[in-house]
């Protein structure tokens, strides 16, 4: 092999740092993640409690029609439960 050819090696120094930096990518990407994942949960989380204070009336309507089918669904859950 001509010796004109031959690459140089790397300095240990140069292979240390490369993988210093891609450790430090690798870990912002981990926080940048975690931090679009912190704001979107405050947003839906605010978002949830402005929709419960706007349709309150509404929410306690349905859970007021939901009581019946809940009770009904939880005897026979208790029912199927005796029989065993």
């Amino acid at each position: 092999m001509d010796p004109s050819q031959m690459e140089e090696p790397t300095p240990s120094w140069q292979i240390a740092n490369s993988k210093w930096q891609m450790a430090r990518k690798e870990r912002c990407k981990v926080k940048l993640s975690v931090f679009l994942k912190l704001i979107l949960g405050l947003v839906l989380v605010t978002a949830g409690v402005w929709a419960m204070m706007h349709w309150f009336y509404a929410i306690k309507v349905i859970a007021k029609g939901c009581i019946g089918v809940v009770l009904l669904l939880c005897g026979l859950v208790i029912l199927g439960l005796a029989r065993e």
